[in-house]
Order: C-alpha cells, then sequence, then structure tokens
C-alpha cells in the first residue's frame, strides 16, 4: 500500500508546482519530498510530473491520480483536523464526513452503474450491426431490396 505521506506530498507539489513550495507547504525537505514523488511513481509505474528546471508540470496520468484522489485526501484531513478539536465540534465534523463519504460511495456506484449501462449499450449496438450486416449478405443472397421486391427481371417467356 503507499504511505499516505507520499500522497500527501504528490498534492502539495501538484498545487504548488514546485517541490520547494510543496516542502514548506508541508514542513518537510526538499528532498524527503522529492523521494516521496519517486517512489510513487515507482510503486504506480508511471511518470506523474514532467520535470522542467523551474516547474513540476502534471502529465496527463498525474491529472487523472490528482482527480482521483483529491477528495478522499481532503476528507481524511478533515477528519485527522476534527479530531485535534474538542469532542463536539469533533463529533459534529464527523457526522459531516460520514455524510460527505457517503455521498462519494453513491457517486462511485452511480459511476459504476453507468459504466455497466454503457457497455450494455455498446454490446447491443455491436449485435444490431453484426444483424444488420447478416441481413445486408442474406438480400445479396436471394436479390431482395429492403422492401422485400426482387431485383431479377422477369423473363418474357418465347423471346
Amino acid at each position: 500500500m503507499v504511505p499516505f505521506d507520499w500522497y500527501q506530498s504528490f498534492l502539495a507539489v501538484y498545487r504548488a508546482g514546485t517541490v520547494t513550495g510543496a516542502a514548506e507547504e508541508r514542513g518537510l525537505t526538499q528532498p524527503a519530498v522529492s523521494q516521496h514523488i519517486a517512489g510513487l511513481e515507482a510503486t504506480i509505474g508511471v511518470a506523474l510530473f514532467t520535470r522542467t528546471p523551474r516547474r513540476m508540470l502534471p502529465t496527463e496520468r498525474g491529472r487523472t491520480l490528482y482527480n482521483q484522489v483529491v477528495q478522499a485526501l481532503e476528507t481524511l484531513e478533515q477528519v485527522s483536523g476534527s479530531l485535534r478539536r474538542a469532542p463536539e465540534e469533533a463529533e459534529l465534523d464527523a457526522r459531516d464526513v460520514n455524510a460527505e463519504l457517503a455521498r462519494n460511495d453513491r457517486v462511485a456506484e452511480l459511476v459504476e452503474e453507468h459504466r455497466c449501462e454503457r457497455e450494455r449499450h455498446d454490446e447491443h449496438a455491436e449485435e444490431a450491426a453484426e444483424r444488420d450486416e447478416h441481413h445486408g449478405e442474406e438480400q445479396q443472397k436471394t436479390g431482395l431490396d429492403l422492401d422485400g421486391e426482387s431485383h431479377h427481371r422477369a423473363q418474357s417467356p418465347g423471346l
């Protein structure tokens, strides 16, 4: 499992655009943040940033990862923050966080349902295309057009 710190460093670099800015934001050294990013990239097997002399530019995969983890990490940070506050406040925040997690779960369910529905739709479209193609081949064999009329000329007897 990827350490939570690595994701936090990833978000900080993504937002700050530099390792220096991310290190300052997180209260870590630049080498520590760089190690987190390198470890995360090695673990998932893709480059998350393009390194330039002055900036860390997220790759397409980096943007995708950010969009996938930002909400979850912010929610976890809210939970951690609420636990540090007074117990009454923490209880209220925990209910808000639980409601948010439930909404996130429902969104994930809806996304999965949409994906499955899309796959079923694509399968039906493929089947219909195959039927239409097969029907067209059959019509060519029998000489019928789409209205069922024959394309063969009637032969006149005795000509």
